[in-house]
């Protein structure tokens, strides 16, 4: 793997919630494909649409009380 592979790697796996040991083991190419990395993989997919779905639900709170003419975001009552 390239070097610009390996930082595009990284890049990507940090803000997914990877830690620096897994992100070693991702790069190591004897890891690709066994059991341990699958699992690992499938458990941060998971965990990354958790996350997607908690800030969707936070971004629609927030449109609505920009929509909602309220003077201030502490008087919303959709906060």
């Amino acid at each position: 793997m390239s070097a610009a592979s390996q930082l595009k790697a990284i890049a990507a796996a940090r803000p997914a919630g990877f830690s620096l040991e897994e992100i070693r083991c991702l790069l190591d190419s004897r890891a690709e494909g066994t059991v341990e990395w699958r699992e690992k993989a499938e458990s941060t997919i998971a965990e990354v649409r958790t996350r997607i779905e908690q800030l969707q639900s936070i971004e629609a709170i927030l449109r609505e009380s920009l929509e909602c003419g309220c003077g201030a975001w502490d008087e919303c009552p959709i906060i």
